[in-house]
């Protein structure tokens, strides 16, 4: 049985039964929005007021999900037959619940302005679109300009491929005792594989086929990136995400591959720190300027089928996801950007380098590969990714290994 889709299976099971109405007392209809990423009473509130003096007869109750609980209410709330109307999903969500039909088919509402957005594989699942696109990040190279003078660099340019990352690397190993070239997370659910998929997104090498889903783990890209990525590791601080951020706030560490809540969090927390920000280093398998790019993470916007107020529901996902909402909620978020494609031009970031360069990298990235079984892709990965960080033990028997589990996963999915 697939693991997944058990507990999926069950809330569809119990929620076949039916929901309640959800409208209240005055004959308005109330739709239940449920997000992650927005201050629902200071950024959202003001928001969905508009929405309501625009649609008289909507109203909307919004309510903030935590992180670390946010999917299991989704799922209770399917098992409870009281899903939000409109909800937040993570994309590497989406494709376990467009896969057991508990979502609604956006492509008629959304398919005419997919071609001025970002993450379109992420919100698609089977050729058809099942979320609108509405935040997205991506990850940097932070590096400590400091340290890059005191090695030797007097211009303190960051590395711009893997041959000048390891001969940079060296070189600050022996120029600090008791500091590091670069921070490498390890024991970490998210951080691990999000980290190491960003250098595979420099190379733009894939996990999988899409047109098969059979992994190409056994790619010579995909090795090389491994054996770079382990190599690291003589030269790294190995240790979990929020460590390797103080690592790299303190001093301690020249090199930090992190996401772009740095930008709030260095100048608040390490204010005498002189770093920098660039794209990642790219390999030389690939033609030079053409990579660089990361792991895309982005957030969602999607309808359950649940919903017995779907039309109302998808004119809020529509208002939430409309260019100039989109941009609104993410000016307080620096970490995320309207997934739209031209954010860089926009002038609500223009004139703020970070975020400028933060949309440069996000043209480049690349987000996970959209099948739904990611989450035992993600173990694998980590598990994976744990031995060669934390372990000399040879790689090829696991990699053997997770190769023929992923193989399974795309033959039980076809």
């Amino acid at each position: 049985m697939r693991s997944v889709s058990l507990a999926i299976l069950l809330c569809l099971f119990i929620a076949s039964c039916g929901g309640g109405s959800g409208d209240d007392d005055s004959g308005d209809i109330l739709l239940r929005l449920w997000v992650f990423s927005v201050d629902v009473e200071q950024d959202l509130r003001p928001v969905l007021d508009e929405f309501e003096a625009a649609n008289p007869g909507i109203r909307v109750h919004a309510e903030q999900l935590p992180w670390d609980r946010g999917f299991e209410r989704i799922l209770l709330s399917l098992a409870t037959r009281r899903p939000p109307d409109v909800c937040e999903l993570g994309m590497t969500w989406l494709a376990p619940f467009a896969e057991e039909g508990v979502l609604v088919d956006l492509t008629d509402l959304l398919s005419d302005s997919m071609d001025e957005r970002t993450l379109v594989d992420a919100s698609s699942y089977d050729g058809r679109l099942y979320a609108a696109p509405w935040m997205v990040g991506s990850r940097l190279l932070f590096y400590n300009r400091a340290m890059l003078r005191e090695a030797g660099y007097a211009d303190a340019r960051p590395p711009s491929t893997w041959a000048e990352l390891e001969e940079m690397s060296a070189r600050i190993d022996a120029t600090f005792r008791d500091r590091r070239a670069i921070g490498i997370p390890a024991g970490d659910a998210e951080i691990t594989w999000q980290t190491f998929y960003s250098f595979l997104a420099s190379g733009r090498v894939p996990l999988l086929d899409m047109e098969t889903r059979q992994p190409l783990i056994d790619s010579t890209e995909f090795r090389q990136t491994l054996d770079f990525y382990r190599g690291l590791k003589k030269h790294a601080l190995v240790d979990r995400g929020p460590q390797l951020d103080r690592a790299f706030g303190t001093g301690r560490i020249a090199f930090h591959v992190s996401g772009a809540w740095n930008f709030t969090l260095l100048p608040r927390d390490y204010p005498t720190l002189d770093y920098g920000y660039s794209f990642l280093p790219e390999p030389d398998f690939i033609e030079g300027g053409t990579g660089g790019g990361a792991m895309a993470g982005g957030q969602l916007l999607v309808v359950f089928r649940q919903s017995p107020r779907q039309e109302a529901a998808k004119k809020l996902l529509d208002f939430l996801a409309s260019r100039p909402i989109a941009t609104r909620l993410t000016l307080p978020i620096r970490s995320l950007l309207p997934a739209f494609a031209d954010a860089a031009e926009m002038t609500e970031f223009r004139d703020d380098p970070s975020r400028v360069f933060h949309a440069r990298i996000i043209e480049r990235s690349v987000a996970a590969e959209a099948v739904p079984y990611w989450e035992e892709m993600r173990r694998d990965l980590v598990t994976l990714l744990d031995t060669a960080m934390l372990t000399d033990s040879p790689l090829e028997g696991l990699l053997e290994q997770t190769m023929t589990h992923w193989s399974g996963l795309a033959e039980e999915y076809q």
